[in-house]
């Protein structure tokens, strides 16, 4: 998946490291010490998937092939029967016509 946000999650620590994927989808995180770690794929429109406890070791290459599956929306709309609150202050200027004065 091109554009799509690649994290790695040492799972000891929580230490996080992000990567981009390049036009074909392919991505590269080096640096990561030896360790377990959780991959994650996220990109908008898709459901994010992820891999636990991806074993990385000294001077190793890791090949994680992911398949991106096209997420849901779902949209929930609450209707309700009560008016919303209106508070009406009727001491300021102007209000219902009197401008300010007292008209009695």
């Amino acid at each position: 998946m091109p554009r799509a946000n690649r994290i790695a999650t040492e799972t000891a620590k929580g230490v996080r490291r992000v990567a981009s994927t390049d036009g074909s989808g392919s991505f590269l995180i080096t640096g990561l010490e030896p360790a377990p770690y959780d991959v994650s794929v996220q990109m908008t429109g898709f459901a994010t998937e992820i891999r636990k406890g991806v074993a990385v070791a000294i001077g190793q290459t890791v090949t994680l092939d992911f398949q991106l599956k096209v997420s849901e929306v779902a949209t929930a709309i609450e209707v309700s029967d009560v008016p919303p609150v209106v508070a009406v202050k009727k001491d300021f200027p102007g209000a219902y016509g009197h401008a300010g004065r007292n008209t009695s």
